[in-house]
């Protein structure tokens, strides 16, 4: 995975969590996080489950683990390579 440490502008910190992310055509999918920052994270993706770069989309990071209502987060798709896409978080959404 090669995550192109010039751009960064945030320490990435290793993780490990399993997201659910809805797109702009409102399709979802799980998908697993592997590293995050201040602003964003970077989830692992096949080519079949991909938004477009640049769209909105919404990710749910509590709602695998607990049946109570989740809480959810819009977020930017600003990178898209061979592994998977970097999300940059915009806005929180209270359920």
């Amino acid at each position: 995975m090669n995550l192109d440490k010039e751009r960064r502008r945030s320490n990435r910190k290793p993780t490990c969590f399993d997201i659910l992310l809805f797109d702009e055509k409102g399709q979802s999918a799980i998908l697993k996080a592997v590293n995050q920052s201040e602003s964003g994270l970077y989830v692992l993706s096949k080519e079949t489950q991909r938004p477009t770069l640049g769209s909105l989309v919404q990710v749910s990071l509590n709602e695998l683990e607990t049946n109570e209502g989740s809480s959810l987060l819009n977020m930017l798709v600003t990178r898209i390579d061979c592994d998977g896409l970097g999300l940059k978080y915009v806005e929180f959404i209270n359920n």
